[in-house]
């Protein structure tokens, strides 16, 4: 009697959805701390990009407009001390230009809407430059009118205290620009220090917050169900059916009350195997006292079969013997036409073997072609690589010759305007007051000197990088002499592939004569093939005979067989 197991209720939240929870918590928490990481990362660009774009440029800016006011004052001096009227034009026009790149770069400050600290300082320089430029034409014209003591008046009187202004002003901007690019620096690094603490911050708080749901689901809704689950299952292993299954959750909806109920239909099924067994003990010894009758009618039956079984087993035993030998003779072909398909799958082998070997040659040969042409390529890469590196070392050779007769001649200039700058001042001392003016013209003088050896330093300082230049233009020879041992290792690649070629052609021959070897093993084995089919011939003759003889005895069984069961049907 088969007992039917009922279906399992549905399940309604699994525990893998549970689980889950945490997991996806989590992942939650990683794309915010993302998105909140992305979101700095675009600040800290767009601060950088500013940084560079708008702060570093304006500092740049209000460093060379310091440079072209001192150069203006400069060009104004020059122009007064000045005593040809082209030297004046020249100096006056060179004045013009300098003064036009100080508007330029104050124009250009205002124009990136700068805080009031660098607005201001931008527009008052232009303001003053306007005052200046008028003072600077009032003294370049008294000069041109011979008027050198009332131009210098106005150079080292009004002139300077404007251009004190100007400067005290482009100080204030540069210092300025240098604070501005100091707080968006800060700003910055408030950004990052910011996002690594909340991402920090997030990031231990979503593990820990993560991990705590998940040992919460565990041992609430895994843990405690399995421990009471794992208890009644060994009650039952132990035969007590007697167990309380109802407290265990079956009514759950997850895989523990799937677990629950199959646990409460293995108990009914094994309370119903119960009583199984019991009805099965009564129908068992109904079947004993049938079975002792039929043991009777079993030994009369017995008794009458017993001479045609003996013949019956004679035939059996010689079909027996001589379907062995038709085994092992079959065994015999088997073998023999195994052997033949093994020769003939190694002359197959071979074949397809000398045919790879072909192929193998075939690709030496175009590797050879490939080699050669590689190797005549790199030949001409090297002529090309002497011929420029010939050409850059004259060129470097003569421009360092030209720099360093430059150079030479800018020290001359400024040793002889240094000591001319010397003189004048000491006959400014001897002049007395009416020379007070013509010795700072003569200080002015020995700056411009000083700034000229400075820059004859800076020259020098050039040519020593030319000098490198030529270092690494022997590194370019010695990259030439490398292209040429590529060229030595091509031609040692093209020999290997020679020698490949005779190893391939030695292959060929080899796996030929193989071949040869297989198919002389074919043709023996078609031999014993044949002897093997006539000794089967002659089992199955055998196998006839006695299968006759089994026939007419098989016959008889069959009268006793039918008497027998006549007889058990009568019982």
């Amino acid at each position: 009697m088969s007992v039917s197991l009922t279906s399992v209720p549905p399940t309604r939240t699994r525990l893998v959805t549970r689980i889950m929870g945490p997991s996806l918590l989590l992942a939650a928490i990683a794309i915010g701390i993302a998105v909140y990481g992305l979101v700095s990362l675009s600040t800290l660009h767009e601060r950088n990009v500013q940084l560079v774009e708008r702060d570093a440029a304006r500092l740049e800016m209000a460093l060379r407009l310091n440079s072209e006011l001192n150069v203006t004052a400069i060009a104004t001096s020059n122009a007064v001390l000045a005593t040809k009227a082209e030297d004046v034009k020249t100096i006056r026009g060179r004045y013009q230009q300098r003064l036009a790149a100080v508007l330029d770069y104050s124009k250009r400050i205002l124009e990136t809407n700068p805080a009031p600290a660098i607005a201001q300082p931008a527009k008052d320089i232009q303001a003053l430059s306007g005052d200046y430029d008028r003072l600077a034409q009032r003294a370049i014209a008294l000069s041109a009118e011979g008027k050198k003591d009332e131009a210098f008046q106005v150079i080292f009187g009004e002139m300077r205290d404007v251009r004190f202004k100007i400067n005290g002003e482009a100080d204030k901007l540069v210092a300025a620009a240098k604070e501005e690019m100091q707080a968006a620096q800060r700003s910055g690094e408030a950004v990052y220090d910011a996002a690594l603490f909340w991402q920090s911050l997030g990031s231990v708080l979503g593990i820990a917050l993560s991990l705590g749901l998940l040992v919460w689901i565990v041992q609430r809704h895994v843990s405690r169900p399995l421990k009471r689950l794992t208890s009644a299952t060994e009650r039952l292993s132990r035969g007590d059916l007697e167990v309380e299954l109802e407290a265990l959750g079956e009514g759950r909806g997850d895989e523990v009350g799937t677990l629950a109920h199959a646990l409460h239909i293995f108990r009914d099924n094994a309370r119903e195997m119960r009583r199984l067994e019991a009805q099965q003990h009564e129908e068992e010894a109904l079947k004993d006292r049938r079975r002792q009758a039929v043991d009777g009618l079993i030994a009369n039956f017995e008794s009458g079969i017993t001479g045609q079984l003996t013949v019956l087993t004679n035939a059996a035993d010689q079909m027996q013997q001589t379907a062995q030998l038709m085994n092992r003779t079959a065994e015999s072909t088997h073998e023999r036409t195994a052997a033949v398909a093994n020769a003939s799958e190694v002359a197959s082998g071979n074949v397809q073997t000398v045919a790879a070997a072909a192929d193998e040659l075939t690709a030496s040969i175009a590797e050879i072609s490939r080699q050669i042409e590689q190797a005549n390529g790199v030949a001409g890469e090297a002529v090309q690589q002497v011929m420029q590196t010939n050409t850059t070392v004259e060129g470097l050779s003569t421009a360092a010759a030209r720099i360093g007769e430059v150079a030479h001649l800018i020290t001359e200039i400024a040793s002889q305007t240094n000591l001319l700058a010397l003189n004048a001042t000491i006959e400014a001392a001897r002049a007395g007051e009416a020379g007070k003016g013509f010795a700072v013209v003569a200080q002015e003088v020995k700056n411009l000197a000083t700034s000229t050896a400075r820059a004859t330093e800076e020259i020098t300082a050039q040519i020593q990088e030319i000098q490198a230049v030529s270092g690494e233009t022997v590194a370019a020879i010695r990259n030439v002499g490398a292209t040429i041992r590529s060229i030595s290792q091509i031609s040692a690649t093209i020999a290997a592939a020679v020698e490949q070629q005779s190893a391939a052609t030695r292959e060929i021959a080899r796996n030929t004569q193989e071949a040869a070897q297989g198919t002389s093993q074919v043709s023996t084995h078609i031999g014993g093939v044949e002897a093997a089919a006539r000794d089967t011939e002659a089992a199955a003759d055998q196998v006839k005979t006695a299968a006759a003889a089994l026939s007419g005895e098989a016959a008889s069984l069959h009268a006793q067989v039918a008497a027998f069961l006549s007889s058990i049907r009568a019982a």
